[in-house]
């Protein structure tokens, strides 16, 4: 079976066939109830692609595109598109997001919660910074209201992956 999805901007064909694809399986990191601490869990997901590097997009977009959720949620009523993810010079994952991101009415637990979710699912790759992008280019001011997220990579201790109550 062959589907068509957005990869980096571009309808690509992706093949749901195992044969066709690698697959990795990670923790991917979500919160019922973006208000509430204790509504946090991780469930662990089979991600496929056809390459290695395009795992990454395919995991950061599963849980966008997943409304379900607090934070996917609103990333879907807004046609928040995942653009691109992408190791830098530094060895820092970069996630860009489409402009739609900008149009989010933000509040700092969807601040909060957005920035470490993105963070955590790109440490299950192995990178311990993450730098958020919008359109493909650093953000020139706090992207949220009282935002920490800003042009600079992140990054998050260990222990975090912790704080999520998993569920399978």
């Amino acid at each position: 079976m062959i589907q068509s999805i957005k990869w980096r901007g571009q309808d690509v064909e992706a093949s749901s066939v195992e044969e066709d694809t690698i697959n990795e399986t990670v923790y991917l990191y979500y919160s019922e109830d973006i208000k509430e601490v204790d509504s946090r869990f991780k469930e662990n997901t089979t991600i496929y692609a056809a390459e290695e590097d395009e795992l990454y997009w395919a995991a950061i977009h599963t849980w966008a595109s997943d409304p379900d959720h607090g934070v996917g949620d609103i990333l879907v009523s807004l046609g928040v598109e995942v653009e691109y993810v992408q190791e830098n010079d530094d060895g820092v994952a970069v996630v860009s997001f489409s402009e739609e991101l900008y149009d989010i009415d933000y509040h700092l637990p969807f601040n909060d919660a957005f920035q470490e979710q993105v963070g955590l699912i790109m440490m299950e790759f192995g990178y311990e910074s993450t730098q958020i992008l919008v359109n493909g280019e650093e953000i020139d001011a706090p992207l949220f209201v009282g935002d920490k997220i800003t042009d600079r990579p992140f990054k998050l201790h260990e222990d975090r992956k912790e704080e999520y109550e998993e569920r399978n």
